[in-house]
């Protein structure tokens, strides 16, 4: 009697254990013998929202034309999504904090977006309301707060705001869509935002998240996109991902690692290119696996398949369309001729120092600089509004006033300085030397004693300079 009871009670722990471990598979439908699936992404957008001969600007309406077309004629088997930086850039997006360029994304049907630096630039509080205004998810995997302890991940907090990854279902099929960031990605990010948050070494994260997506979730396809260029970092991971999209680096890449053929792709930036993988996959044991691909970037600017505007992304437009172009389309200046970016960084360099003097008259504030990347182009001939300021100078950094307690230690700092304007060092009464910068620069600097953070955004005050002074070749 009791090894009767015995094979019971093992054959009711192997029928437990059989329902534990083989998890039941959701039903999503027919499974087709062979399918193929597109991912299209974008990368560095950086607000480039409208249309722009000039500067060869395709906008967000034409290539969500294309976007939405072919989402609509292939609903099962499309994708979109971006690999972040997709706000901070154009007068559209920066006037309106991002809430033009994510209106127009959720009437193109973007299924997830990955953080990019600068994302971070507006704030948090600011980044957890462009979340709430997303339809798709926000996705940062290597993402935490900040603790003094960072030995084991398990143990951090990652913000409320974005996830690890996403699950998107389709007839018959289930993707898991990863994101990441660049690990230690803090210099390119304002420090005082940086310093609350940890980016941490992603590998073992996407690795352990592919495992769980495959079989506790199981998805047949998983992909990873990153804010992150560095397509060799990546090329361990290969065999746990189908496909990787990248970011940050403004280059235009396609490939394929050659131990696992897995492609990768990055489109450059401001939308001049739509990145665009396809898998070709075939049903094995009730799951697809991926047999083919194409990896290939579309250039967007004078091409027919994107001539069209949709009607649909025009219309997210109209909420915003007065108060942006109030402030966009304002004339600053005339330029008689084309200004270099080194050239347009000394001037504004000169309107800190101009603008410092005057708020703290007592300081004899002698040299000043800005970032080496902080200008993104040249200016050309003829009228410039602040719309053009915004593009070609988008960050919105304060100014800052640095204070040095000894003469040697000015010199060193100042020394190796790109864009800087000078004068011969002064001494104040008090025996301290001044320097104007913006607080990017300065949050991230060091040597100096004190520091004095202004409200004023250094990009108004340039506005106020050329509206006020002229253009003056410094």
């Amino acid at each position: 009697m009791k090894k009767f009871f015995k094979i019971i009670a093992v054959s009711f722990l192997t029928i437990l254990t059989s329902v534990s471990c083989n998890k039941v598979e959701e039903d999503l439908g027919e499974k087709v013998l062979e399918r193929t699936l597109h991912f299209y992404a974008l990368n560095d957008f950086h607000g480039a929202y409208l249309y722009d001969e000039a500067y060869e600007q395709t906008g967000l309406s034409k290539i969500g034309n294309y976007l939405i077309n072919q989402k609509e004629s292939d609903p099962e088997n499309t994708f979109i999504i971006s690999s972040g930086d997709m706000f901070q850039g154009g007068a559209e997006s920066n006037i309106t904090y991002g809430k033009v360029v994510i209106d127009a994304m959720n009437a193109i049907g973007f299924d997830s977006m990955t953080i990019g630096n600068h994302e971070f630039d507006w704030g948090e509080d600011v980044l957890k309301e462009m979340s709430e205004q997303m339809d798709f998810p926000l996705l940062g995997i290597n993402v935490f707060y900040e603790e003094e302890d960072i030995s084991d991940l398990n143990k951090l907090t990652r913000p409320s705001y974005l996830s690890s990854s996403t699950i998107i279902k389709k007839e018959g099929i289930k993707v898991g869509i990863i994101g990441a960031i660049m690990p230690n990605i803090d210099s390119s990010i304002i420090a005082n935002i940086a310093s609350m948050f940890y980016y941490a070494p992603s590998i073992n994260l996407i690795k352990n998240e592919a495992t769980r997506l495959r079989n506790e979730e199981n998805c047949d396809i998983v992909v990873l996109s990153t804010h992150d260029g560095s397509s060799f970092y990546y090329e361990d991971l290969s065999s746990s991902l189908d496909a990787i999209f990248l970011g940050h680096e403004h280059e235009k890449i396609e490939g394929k690692y050659e131990d696992s053929n897995v492609p990768y792709v990055e489109g450059l930036n401001y939308g001049s290119y739509l990145s665009h993988i396809s898998l070709d996959l075939k049903l094995e044991n009730n799951h697809y696996k991926v047999v083919s691909s194409i990896v290939e970037n579309i250039e967007t600017f004078n091409n027919p398949l994107f001539e069209e505007e949709s009607e649909r992304v025009n219309n997210t437009y109209l909420p915003y369309k007065e108060e942006v172009e109030k402030i966009r389309d304002e004339v600053l200046f005339v330029f008689e001729t084309n200004i270099s970016k080194s050239k347009f960084s000394r001037y504004i360099a000169y309107s800190l120092k101009e603008y410092a003097t005057n708020i703290y008259p007592k300081l004899p504030i002698d040299s000043a600089f800005i970032n080496s990347g902080g200008v993104r182009d040249t200016i050309e001939k003829g009228e410039f509004s602040y719309g053009d300021l915004i593009r070609i100078y988008p960050f919105e950094n304060k100014i800052a006033i640095i204070e040095f307690d000894k003469y040697l230690t000015y010199q060193a700092y100042i020394s190796n300085k790109a864009n800087l304007v000078r004068n011969d060092p002064i001494l104040s009464d008090n025996g301290k030397y001044y320097v104007a910068t913006i607080d990017y620069v300065a949050l991230e600097s060091y040597g100096y004693s004190n520091m004095i953070l202004l409200d004023e955004f250094a990009r108004d005050i340039v506005a106020s300079t050329l509206k006020d002074k002229g253009y003056i070749d410094i």
